[in-house]
This record gives C-alpha cells, sequence and structure tokens, in this order.
C-alpha cells in the first residue's frame, strides 16, 4: 500500500508539472485552504508559535496569519512539483535572484537558509549554475523517514549538479565543498535535542538550534551569509 501511495503522489508531481505556472499558485492555496481547517498537531502548533512571536496580535489576526501561512505552505507544495521535476525554463520562471555578493567568485562561504516555505527554491540555483557558471549547490540534508521519496528527493536535487550530504558523519566532505568555493546550503533554524546546540533569542522567545554553522566556519574558513528563499507576490 505504501508503494502505491508512493507513486501515486509521483505521478500527482507530474500532473501538476504540466499546469500553467498561475494555475499551480492558486490550486497551491486552495490546499493551503482546506489543510488549515483540518485540525492537526501541526496547526496547533502554528497557532501556538504565532502567539509566542506576535503576543500583541489579536486572536482573530492571528488565525488571519495561520491561514496566510497555510496558503503559502501549499502553494510551495504543489510548486516543488517544478522545482523537483520541471526544465531550466520552467524554474526560471517562477525565481529572481537577488544578491549582495558576486555569486561567481567561488569564495568559501556557507548559505544559511532558514525554514521559510519556499526553503526547497534555493536549489534553483543549482538549475542555473552551469548557465550562470557559478558553483553547484550543496545541501546538508536530514534523512525522512519515507526511504523512497529520501532517494527520490536526492535524485532530484541533483538534477542539475546539486549535490545532497546527510548531516551526520560527513563533516570532512562537508568542509571540502565549502573550500572548494561551491554553494553549501545549511538550515540551523531545527531543534535536534540538547547535543551540540544552544538557546537563543528568537522573536523574544528562547530558542534551541543547532551551532553547526559557526563551527563549519571555523574549519573551512568561510563567510557565512544569509539566503531568503520567499514565493513571489501574486501578479
Amino acid at each position: 500500500m505504501q508503494t502505491f501511495f508512493n507513486h501515486l503522489s509521483v505521478s500527482l508531481l507530474r500532473f501538476v508539472l504540466i499546469l500553467p505556472y498561475a494555475w499551480i499558485i492558486q490550486l497551491g492555496r486552495g490546499l493551503g485552504w482546506i489543510v488549515a481547517h483540518i485540525p492537526s498537531d501541526r496547526q496547533r502548533v502554528v497557532l501556538i508559535n504565532l502567539r509566542l512571536c506576535f503576543p500583541k496580535l489579536s486572536a482573530k489576526e492571528i488565525e488571519v496569519l495561520a491561514l496566510q501561512h497555510w496558503q503559502l505552505f501549499g502553494r510551495s507544495i504543489l510548486e516543488r512539483s517544478r522545482i523537483w521535476l520541471g526544465t531550466p525554463a520552467q524554474i526560471n520562471e517562477m525565481i529572481q535572484i537577488d544578491s549582495e555578493i558576486e555569486l561567481g567568485d567561488r569564495k568559501p562561504r556557507i548559505l544559511v537558509n532558514p525554514h521559510f516555505v519556499g526553503i526547497e527554491g534555493g536549489i534553483a540555483l543549482c538549475a542555473l549554475a552551469e548557465k550562470m557558471d557559478w558553483p553547484r549547490g550543496v545541501t546538508l540534508y536530514q534523512k525522512m523517514k519515507n526511504p523512497f521519496f529520501d532517494q527520490k528527493i536526492i535524485e532530484w536535487r541533483g538534477r542539475f549538479g546539486g549535490r545532497s550530504i546527510p548531516r551526520q558523519g560527513h563533516l570532512i566532505e562537508t568542509v571540502r565543498e565549502i573550500k572548494n568555493g561551491n554553494f553549501v546550503f545549511i538550515a540551523p533554524d531545527i531543534d535536534l535535542g540538547i547535543k551540540d546546540s544552544v538557546f537563543v533569542p528568537f522573536f523574544g522567545v528562547q530558542t534551541n538550534t543547532i551551532t553547526a554553522i559557526s563551527r563549519l566556519a571555523k574549519l573551512s574558513g568561510a563567510e557565512v551569509c544569509i539566503m531568503q528563499t520567499t514565493l513571489k507576490q501574486e501578479d
């Protein structure tokens, strides 16, 4: 049964891929609206986080903000059909890259990419790398519970020369990629437990985050740059 749903999911992604981009945006918003109205632990977590981060907002304002989040989340899920399976031309249609650094100079850098809904869009750099003579993209990833999609997503992310490295046990490989001047993406805003982590203020709330970035920067001599991936404004 799991195999059936795995292949059904891939088929749905391929179906979404052939739709006009404007349709994908609207269908994604609709998907997010549906998810927002289905009680779940994730929905509860979103509401708690918003209340903690924006204590001055009313309950109604929090609900509106949560709905906007879920609609953008739904849109980002469907847009991944293009990011994972689309052609460079399809990906190029949906992205805009603004940079304060020279992307082709191959200086050792770590790109800190927080878990916003557009995080998967960082792969767009890989799709454009060869054409623009940029370094390849390297992602540190946490293995998924579903082995089928764990392998599939690694393959899809690597279609344009990118590479995925497991977070644990591959320090030397990661440092080597940084020193070679490749784009190394790290998303540190996750709670992986007490080990190798620290509590820091986030919207005034003490929050657990990993310390891997500072250690990698010292080992590799890399600059640390913030990379923000957001969804485009709808036309």
